[in-house]
């Protein structure tokens, strides 16, 4: 009884280490500076005192027995509680058809699971006081297989396989001699055999802590928390278990856990500029090749003849099919967008709109007229600016600037820089740069205070301050500390990061989103999928990802073109099939009229861009507004109209004397 009363304390010993069922889906930080790790952060065994009344001093052996004894009953008490339980379900299977009634059997085969989970769970509750509590006793390979082979191979149920997780992530955490390094590596191989389709979250989070425990004892890893990492060195350890689990597992929360885990690691490199390039392209290249792959199979099955049979069965075995390929073209998609979205955040946006800017933004959405309230100023300046809902929180902020800058009335001093400048909309300060004023969600009448930021302190003042305060510093245990970065905060362009790190990473995130943009065709083949929830999703990450250059090239340089050249304007505008990759290029064509070059409107009118819209405009109905068209069809049409009347009006104006 002692044993056991101690036993059920020590579920409540923790380490400083978080566990990893306690890592937050919240939005990706960013990393601070690289740290070397010195030491695993986990709890050492307490010894225990004379006044517990328990001593271990004098009883090795016997602990040593009993941790055996305590191995071998909860490994069969699997297979005799199972036993015991069938035979009860058995006799109230009996009297059930004896009294005609199915409640008593639920209710007898209830409590036979709970009486065979709580045997189990006191088996284990002892193993574990063994192991944490008493003197240094390593469980062996053999009795580690006894456990995971009775208890998660055959076990009887989900709670059965979860408390075993729960016990081995316990057990490394809180002891350093129970399961030592190499046994640790060999549960990680033995998790990693196991189904990814049906990991549950304990399992999965018993996965992520080994392999957090295993990277970081090869001194390739780095953690202050769940969300605070530093990837010290590559390859990682077991990293293709985490993809598995991301795209193949069918629980949503360990999804989404799986593809936050992955896209965390590839913005936490702590390594060379060339090594982390190299690593993130990687990392877009197994997405788009998965992406790929799965979106293969699922065009064929759309395109496979159905089989002579039973529709209801053959319908049935064809979701079977379907649903798992589905999944994985959504993860992909998912983790794609977050990878892309984290490195927005890290990138500050290019003024002027080059082609690191997303298609999205560049393409004009429902138009706003946004009236902005300067607060503290005295001038009482209150312009109203005229904007769509596609372009970004950063370039009002710009607008807001130019326009303060070119009235500075009252002899005030113009705000001397964009970040210089507060914007609140609705009571929330709008601190995102790269979202769009469309993803803000604003509501009518779109108002904006605008107030100046405190002054910021020198850069170079600022430089020395960074310095002191991020420089990694061991604490008592000798784990690395390292102090979090909050980018995006209310400093601005002064706002503190990383030395070093800052410059580097426009040009990596332009880079890699541009490696992400060549993967077009991959992406306009899965919208030509009869899957409407994919193709938004696929659209979703298009207008995120810069606009395609060679889809742009091409309907620039029609003014380049020799003369009695003929454009491939079924290429430059397609028709036919999906609407989408028509929409896009009918963006691109939008966006260049916007520039208001009339070379070009020349050149696109005079080398039979209009004769073509115009063609594709008098096609019949059903191809225009056909249900295999997508989604965005009703969309293309209403910007095919806008595009062929601005052309008309244009080229009517210029032939009016």
């Amino acid at each position: 009884s002692a044993a056991t009363a101690a036993s059920r304390a020590s579920r409540a010993s923790r380490s400083d280490f978080d566990s990893p069922n306690r890592l937050e889906s919240s939005a990706l930080p960013a990393v601070s500076a690289t740290a070397a790790p010195t030491s695993m952060p986990t709890a050492t065994p307490t010894e225990p005192s004379a006044e517990s009344g328990f001593s271990f001093s004098h009883a090795s052996s016997a602990a040593a027995a009993a941790s055996r004894s305590a191995v071998a009953e909860a490994s069969s008490c699997s297979a005799a509680d199972a036993a015991a339980a069938a035979s009860r379900a058995t006799a109230a299977k009996g009297g059930g058809r004896a009294a005609g009634s199915s409640t008593a059997r639920a209710a007898a085969l209830l409590a036979a699971r709970a009486e065979h989970m709580d045997q189990l769970e006191q088996r284990v509750e002892f193993l574990n006081f063994c192991m944490v509590q008493g003197p240094q006793i390593a469980l062996t390979q053999a009795q580690l297989d006894v456990l995971w082979n009775r208890c998660v191979v055959c076990g009887s149920c989900v709670g059965e396989r979860d408390l075993i997780f729960r016990w081995v992530e316990q057990v490394r955490t809180n002891s350093v001699s129970a399961i030592e390094p190499e046994a640790t590596r060999y549960l990680f191989r033995r998790a990693s055999e196991l189904s990814a389709e049906s990991l549950s979250p304990t399992a999965y989070a018993c996965i992520e802590y080994l392999f957090r425990w295993i990277n970081w004892r090869e001194q390739r890893f780095a953690q202050q928390d769940q969300s605070n990492i530093s990837v010290l060195d590559v390859p990682l350890h077991g990293v293709q278990t985490l993809w598995a689990a991301a795209l193949r597992t069918r629980d949503e929360a360990v999804g989404v856990r799986a593809i936050r885990f992955l896209v965390l690691l590839h913005h936490s490199l702590q390594i060379e500029a060339s090594r982390v390039r190299q690593q993130q392209r990687e990392f877009v290249s197994s997405c788009m090749s998965s992406l790929d792959e799965a979106a293969s199979r699922l065009r064929a099955l759309q395109l496979a003849a159905p089989p002579a049979g039973e529709p209801a069965r053959d319908a049935e075995a064809a979701a079977l099919v379907r649903e798992p390929l589905q999944l994985c073209v959504e993860r992909c998609l998912t983790m794609l967008r977050l990878f892309v979205t984290e490195l927005e955040k890290r990138a500050p946006l290019t003024p002027g709109g080059s082609l690191s800017r997303r298609h999205g933004a560049c393409v004009r959405g429902s138009p706003m007229t946004v009236q902005v309230m300067l607060v503290g100023g005295a001038s009482g300046l209150r312009p109203s600016l005229r904007m769509h809902s596609n372009q970004t929180v950063d370039e009002l902020r710009r607008r807001v600037w130019q326009e303060l800058r070119d009235a500075a009335l009252g002899g005030e001093a113009p705000p001397p820089q964009p970040s210089s400048l507060r914007m609140i909309s609705s009571g929330r300060e709008l601190k995102e740069d790269w979202k769009s004023l469309g993803e803000l969600k604003l509501r009518e009448p779109y108002q904006v205070h605008v107030m100046l930021r405190p002054q910021l302190l020198p850069r170079a003042e600022l430089t020395t301050v960074v310095g002191e305060e991020d420089a990694p510093a061991a604490s008592g245990d000798g784990i690395v500390e390292m102090e979090a970065e909050e980018r995006g905060g209310d400093a601005g362009e002064g706002a503190t990061q990383v030395a070093g790190e800052a410059a580097a990473w426009p040009e990596e995130g332009s880079i890699t989103l541009h490696e992400v943009g060549s993967n077009f065709d991959t992406l306009f083949a899965l919208l030509s999928l009869q899957e409407e929830r994919l193709a938004a999703r696929a659209w979703q990450l298009m207008m995120m990802l810069p606009t395609n250059r060679e889809m742009r090239t091409g309907l620039e340089r029609l003014p380049a073109l020799p003369p009695g050249q003929e454009p491939e304007w079924p290429v430059l505008l397609p028709e036919g099939g999906s609407a989408f990759k028509l929409l896009y290029s009918l963006q691109i064509v939008d966006t260049l009229m916007q520039d208001g070059d009339d070379a070009w409107l020349g050149a696109f009118a005079a080398r039979g861009g209009l004769r073509h819209l115009l063609r594709l405009l008098t096609a019949p109905a059903e191809e225009l507004l056909g249900q295999h068209r997508g989604s965005q069809r009703k969309t293309c049409l209403v910007l095919l109209l806008r595009v062929v009347g601005q052309l008309l009006l244009e080229e009517a104006t210029q032939a009016t004397p």
